[in-house]
């Protein structure tokens, strides 16, 4: 016996009651915000290598870039060991990994 209680039910009990397949709830799955730190390697490490700041800039890992060491750096301040000797210099690349890192 139908008597409209029961979800999606219209409580008319009309003759197609039942006929339709039953679909089970569309239950959305949150974002993965798990990423990668630059430099880092196997498990518990950090990550594999920087992943993030490649998909963002586009390119293979170079550490002599200045623009994707600083934004390494940015997310890892410890990434900085990382860079090449001209970049380890550079005061803005080294105080955006002292102000990530500490």
């Amino acid at each position: 016996k139908i008597d409209g209680s029961h979800p999606g039910g219209s409580g008319s009990g009309s003759g197609n009651a039942g006929t339709e397949p039953k679909k089970p709830p569309v239950v959305k799955q949150p974002v993965s915000r798990q990423q990668s730190r630059p430099g880092g390697s196997g498990s518990g490490g950090g990550g594999g290598g920087g992943a993030v700041t490649q998909a963002a800039a586009g390119k293979a890992t170079d550490w002599k870039d200045r623009a994707f060491v600083l934004a390494a750096v940015r997310h890892d301040g410890k990434a900085l060991s990382k860079a090449s000797k001209k970049l380890k210099e550079d005061r803005e690349v080294v105080l955006a990994a002292v102000k990530q890192y500490g």
